[in-house]
């Protein structure tokens, strides 16, 4: 088996990333079959759980930064999703799991299924970054929550501490219909001893600090018990300060975006409790976060796909280059709020819309999305199949000094980096 077929083989598995999910996540059968597996999640060093809805993957990011920053090694990382390379998902200091071991630990995954184990694509991934980590003896495990909390593949393992992220609406056809039912799912990573939590919608802080509670977790506040300011934002990262221990550090990170003040502020406060103090995070690139892909015509990336992160994109956009895109395009998932992201995107006035989609099986259909675009008046509106054509029309009316701006899905992202 080489790396193609080992990627095509997962593929081939039951993917929620990329279909709506028609039932439940099955918990009970995933624990039994990490016991088939040598339970390797019960072998992890100083695992750190993050959930949320945006910003797990940033928050990650900067942890692994920060750690390396101060000379620390064998610092294992798990997110999701990939933007180029699956390889991408499973990470030892920052560099990818190497094509030789994710096909061992493929190829151990496909003798448990021919054997009669039930897995899913996210299930079969988890266990070999659970694996991974385990055989190569990490020191610290970072590992992002891919979907909820409570019945996450990820959550199986056992953390005492856990970060929650930013929270808003997103995947509500298996979360809920309201915050506080998202919260409720999420707040199961918080499993005792320290619990780390972004600034919170109201109905949101209140369901995490009742569990926290409840599992006689000590909390740690951002913007609550723990200030921050924000002191400035730039195309060069972000720079601010956070009160902790009776004093004011200052921090610093390349990462663009005031949101990137909150999650580099998560992960400060997690190294922090960790005996590390860092004043810069670097070496940090994370991939379709306010990512410039060219500069003439200025090309920007973001794989925002809920309305609280386009929200955040729109905001930032016109703190940090001071200008509107002059052409926007979108595409996104089924069960993501399309009309409400439209409409928080059509506060740019664009000269051209772009509507189009990724290759995912549970993308919305572009026409379903002009239809909406048309009603609420944007300017001129096109639609693409073919998200490349999509692309390429806007750069063809485009001169060296236009603004493009893609976003709605990091599946788009991925389709986008061959512009650079």
């Amino acid at each position: 088996m080489n790396f193609k077929q080992a990627n095509q083989y997962l593929e081939s598995l039951i993917n929620y990333e990329k279909k709506s999910p028609k039932k439940q996540f099955d918990f009970e059968r995933f624990l039994d079959n990490l016991k088939e597996f040598g339970s390797p999640h019960l072998e992890l060093k100083n695992p750190v759980l993050i959930a949320g809805t945006k910003g797990k993957g940033s928050t990650a990011h900067h942890i692994v930064s920060g750690f390396l920053s101060k000379g620390f090694k064998n610092v294992g990382l798990f997110t999701s999703p990939h933007i180029i390379n699956v390889r991408e998902r499973i990470r030892i200091d920052n560099k990818n799991i190497e094509e030789s071991e994710f096909i061992k630990y493929v190829l151990k995954i496909k003798e448990k299924i021919e054997k009669g184990m039930s897995l899913t694509y996210f299930e079969s991934l988890t266990i070999m970054g659970f694996l991974y980590f385990r055989d190569k003896r990490t020191n610290f495990n970072v590992l992002e929550i891919g979907l909820g909390g409570r019945l996450d593949a990820v959550n199986s393992c056992p953390s005492d501490f856990s970060i929650i992220t930013p929270i808003s609406y997103d995947h509500e056809h298996i979360l809920g219909n309201s915050l506080s039912e998202i919260a409720w799912e999420k707040s199961f990573v918080i499993k005792g001893k320290n619990a780390i939590i972004a600034p919170q919608p109201r109905e949101v802080m209140d369901v995490l600090i009742e569990r926290a509670k409840s599992v006689g977790a000590d909390m740690y506040l951002l913007c609550k018990n723990i200030p921050l300011k924000i002191l400035e934002t730039s195309q060069n990262g972000t720079y601010f300060k956070i009160y902790f221990e009776n004093k004011w550090n200052y921090v610093e990170t390349p990462q663009i975006g005031d949101f990137q003040a909150i999650n580099s502020a998560l992960a400060w406060i997690y190294l922090k409790l960790n005996g590390v103090e860092v004043s810069k995070f670097n070496p940090l690139k994370i991939e379709g976060r306010l990512e410039v892909i060219k500069k003439e015509p200025l090309f920007i990336v973001d794989g925002a796909h809920n309305p609280l992160s386009i929200r955040a994109v729109v905001r930032n956009v016109r703190k940090i280059f001071k200008k509107n895109p002059d052409i926007i395009i979108f595409g996104t998932n089924r069960d993501k709020r399309f009309e409400k992201m439209l409409m928080i995107l059509k506060e740019f006035e664009p000269e051209i819309l772009i509507l189009t989609q990724s290759r995912v099986k549970r993308r919305i259909d572009p026409g379903i999305l002009y239809n909406f675009s048309k009603k609420i008046s944007f300017k001129k509106v096109y639609k693409f199949y073919d998200a490349e054509e999509g692309i390429k029309f806007a750069f063809d009316n485009t001169h060296s000094h236009s603004f493009i701006l893609l976003t709605g899905s990091f599946y788009l992202v991925e389709i986008a980096k061959k512009f650079r």
